[in-house]
């Protein structure tokens, strides 16, 4: 009995075992079958997404233009050094190694490419020279990838108004800042599939869920690219030769507001900007005030005429100075002018006669005059760091009143200036400063340029009172203080200023504010030089620095716009006329009038310069193709070929052909040929040469 007593027990407990193990199945059949028909697509999306990587694609960030569609700040890519600290066997030696390339501390490149299986960025944007001897360093774990940088082709023109990027190719200043979000656009979403050595797995998904970014929006200026270099220019060799400590030269077209070029100095370079201080990198046309002194008698001047306290030929006497309350106020020439009109007083610059003048109006006239010409407000340019200048005085009395008629207890911008200036240009109409003519994509087609109007600030005068203050410009150039500004065959009106600095009286700012041409505007020129150390008999006087700056600036730069009589620069639309082309031969040597007729007769036209019966010049050169009603100049026995200079083309982007024949309209040479585009030339764009002379391509 005992042994089947055992049995059955034996046989029950396999029972139990088996219906155990039945159970266990059921339950594990059951999850699978759970697992494999309701949850299957759940495993699968947590499964694929181990798989699938994620990865921000940034978007081409735009270009910075010039008016003429020239690239002031462009992408390129620079090699940035990583580490992946896995594949590192001996970060001791990597690391020794590494610190002498790069310069950095060996101890903290140790650490950092010590463990751990995150990507790590080493340097940034390396140069090329670093980046090959990183690459013949041949580090297990030591590699690159590119990234995208930022460069400013022209080096440090227009460094302020463009200001620059970070690394991260984020705006940090100046027009980079302002436009940021336009500029860098949205990034895209990459979307990959990888096993598990980190391969990409070419499978169906791949691109299906790509998310494509904006790419970022180019920035079209109304800075003219050659304008501003000369503008640069002269604003450097002022500093030499008066021992300026930095100033401004702001151009505009009064018309529209249009900034066509806007210097200072210093300046900086946006490619290097971290070799720079902020001291340099100021936009000094904007955000640095200044008292003006006698260049301010053009808008009070207005005012006085505006509101009827005077008129052109009411008369004062000036006896060389004047008192108000306890304060002596003194003409620049000690003896005074006796009695003068209206005209005389501004033409000479009279401080008594502005005095008596400025006493006689309602305070709150003039400053509601001043402020109608935006004084003591923001231009609305659109750059960080613009200053509202101060116009209000704290504690006004008729000494405030009296000596801000001439320029002086106030504080401005040039900016502010030169926009003032346009009312009087623009027949009393101010209009807000335009720096950024329009947007496009990045397909630069000029018709996808979306333009940005010019904005009409206020009328600030009529435009009767903008006439008779136009007048008084040209006469003070004519016959007055700004006789040094008088060009041959240019009509130009202007104001010169000179104030000095309270508790240094041998520090000075001088400034010149000019109209072209002075009697229908097409140009408003300011000129500001700041810290001008001198004394008596010494040249601090604006006459003797800004008007010579305006000078050489009109004189070099603004032949382009055909202001000048006789100008000696060719106009490449000029030979766009017609559809008939032709040929130009060589001439030299031959009798100019008779060859002369006979390209007369053929439909161009000649201009013989200089006297003579031989040709020993000519421009465009031989080999140019022209249309017909292109103008050829003949350089005649004594023509002067010395020194007649003209201003060098832009011969980036184009062909050898197009290049030659653009440098036979100018009377260049050319020195090399490429293959492709042209992509160097020196002299650069800009420069003025002399005709005949070689430019060297690459």
């Amino acid at each position: 009995m005992s042994d089947r007593h055992s049995m059955d027990e034996v046989h029950n407990r396999i029972r139990y075992f088996l219906f155990l193990c039945l159970l266990v199945f059921i339950i594990i059949t059951g999850r699978l079958l759970w697992l494999q028909i309701f949850q299957s697509s759940h495993f699968q999306r947590l499964v694929l997404n181990q798989r699938i990587q994620q990865r921000q694609v940034d978007s081409d960030r735009g270009k910075i233009l010039d008016r003429e569609g020239r690239n002031l700040a462009v992408n390129t890519s620079a090699p940035t050094i990583v580490a992946l600290p896995e594949k590192i066997d001996d970060p001791a030696s990597a690391a020794e190694k590494l610190a002498e390339v790069l310069s950095a501390d060996r101890r903290k490149l140790e650490s950092r490419i010590s463990g751990g299986s995150q990507l790590v960025y080493l340097e940034r944007q390396v140069s090329n020279d670093i980046y090959s001897q990183v690459e013949d360093l041949n580090l297990e774990g030591i590699s690159s990838i590119e990234e995208p940088k930022r460069i400013y082709p022209s080096g440090d023109l227009a460094g302020q108004i463009l200001g620059f990027t970070g690394i991260d190719n984020f705006g940090l200043e100046g027009l980079e800042y302002a436009y940021n979000s336009i500029l860098s656009g949205n990034p895209g979403l990459e979307i990959r599939e990888m096993d598990a050595l980190g391969d990409n797995i070419p499978l169906e998904i791949e691109n299906q869920n790509n998310i494509d970014g904006d790419q970022g929006k180019n920035i079209h200026l109304t800075i003219d690219e050659t304008l501003q270099y000369f503008a640069e220019n002269e604003l450097k060799r002022a500093r030499e030769n008066y021992n300026a400590s930095g100033g401004t030269i702001i151009a505009m077209d009064p018309e529209n507001g249009d900034l066509l070029a806007l210097a200072n100095s210093p300046d900086f370079n946006p490619n290097n900007f971290q070799d720079f201080s902020s001291e340099k990198m100021r936009n000094r046309a904007i955000s640095d005030n200044f008292e003006p002194g006698s260049v301010f008698k053009v808008f009070t001047a207005s005012l006085f005429l505006e509101y009827g306290y005077y008129d052109m030929q009411d008369k004062l006497y000036d006896p060389g100075s004047i008192k108000v309350n306890d304060a002596e106020i003194n003409c620049w020439s000690a003896d005074g002018h006796g009695t003068q009109s209206f005209v005389e007083i501004f033409a000479n610059s009279c401080n008594p006669g502005f005095v008596q003048m400025g006493l006689s109006m309602d305070p709150e006239n003039l400053i509601e005059g001043l402020e109608r010409f935006n004084f003591g407000k923001n231009t609305g340019i659109g750059l960080p760091g613009e200053s509202s200048g101060k116009l209000r005085p704290d504690h006004y009395s008729e000494v405030e009143q009296a000596t801000m008629s001439f320029g002086h207890g106030l504080s401005v911008t040039p900016l502010q200036l030169i926009t003032a200036a346009g009312a009087i240009a623009n027949d009393g109409i101010i209009k807000k400063p335009r720096l950024v003519r329009g947007i496009s994509s990045s397909t630069l087609n000029e018709e996808d340029i979306a333009e940005l109007q010019s904005e009409r600030i206020r009328k600030a005068i009529s435009p009767d009172t903008a006439k008779k203050v136009r007048d008084l410009m040209i006469e003070a150039v004519e016959e007055g203080t700004g006789q040094e500004a008088k060009m041959e065959g240019l009509s130009v009106g202007g104001k010169t200023g000179t104030s000095r600095h309270y508790g240094d009286e041998d520090t000075y700012d001088t400034s010149f504010l000019a109209l072209v041409p002075g009697d229908d505007p097409e140009l408003a020129v300011l000129v500001v030089l700041r810290d001008i150390e001198g004394k008596e008999d010494e040249d601090f006087y604006a006459s003797e620095n800004a008007v010579p700056v305006f000078k050489n600036l009109i004189s070099n730069a603004l032949l382009e716009r055909d202001l000048l009589a006789g100008n000696d620069d060719p106009d490449p639309d000029e030979y766009d006329k017609s559809t008939e082309k032709f040929e130009i031969g060589n001439y030299r040597g031959l009798n100019a009038r008779n060859i002369s007729r006979t390209l007369r007769r053929k439909g161009l036209n000649v201009k013989l310069i200089g006297e003579g019966e031989t040709v020993k010049g000519q421009r465009p050169l031989s080999g140019a193709e022209v249309n017909s009603g292109s103008t050829l100049k003949l350089f005649l026995d004594d023509a002067k070929l010395e020194n007649r200079k003209v201003m060098v083309p832009d011969f980036r982007g184009l062909e050898t052909g197009e290049a030659e024949n653009l440098a036979r309209l100018y009377g260049f040479y050319l020195n090399g040929s490429v293959s492709g585009e042209i992509s160097y030339q020196s002299p650069p764009p800009g420069e003025r040469q002399e005709i005949f002379d070689s430019i060297t391509i690459e």
